[in-house]
């Protein structure tokens, strides 16, 4: 007699940034970093919440997740994925192994150096409507 009900899909509510630029002004000539160049860097800041939600929206307009893993080609899947800065989308540990054989922080498609990385979990909704379909 008591009725069931389903909650609400909360995947939004568990992301979370795991990295934060390390060195910000990388790609920036000397001239910038030492202060030359006229104009305060923007680069140094940690993205918003706001510009998350532009990445998200960049990498879905690609279909990103309906697509596979650019590192391992398989489906994203119920696997965790991590969503980079450059709007770029990989399995968590495709991405974790690719920085460690590199030994370097770029992304594996752009070559975006020093980019922030946050878990997503929009792929498991992609991978359940592709399921059902």
């Amino acid at each position: 007699t008591g009725k069931r009900t389903v909650p609400k899909n909360t995947y939004q509510d568990k992301e979370f940034v795991i990295r934060t630029r390390q060195n910000p002004c990388a790609g920036h000539s000397l001239a910038h970093q030492i202060g030359l160049i006229e104009g305060m860097c923007v680069c140094s800041k940690s993205l918003s919440e706001n510009e998350w939600t532009a990445v998200k929206l960049k990498c879905m307009e690609r279909r990103d997740p309906f697509n596979r893993c650019p590192i391992c080609h398989e489906d994203f899947g119920l696997r965790q994925s991590i969503l980079l800065s450059c709007s770029h989308l990989f399995h968590k540990n495709c991405l974790e192994s690719y920085e460690r054989f590199c030994d370097t922080h770029c992304c594996p498609i752009c070559r975006a150096l020093d980019y922030e990385k946050r878990v997503i979990y929009f792929t498991k909704s992609a991978y359940y409507h592709k399921m059902a379909t």
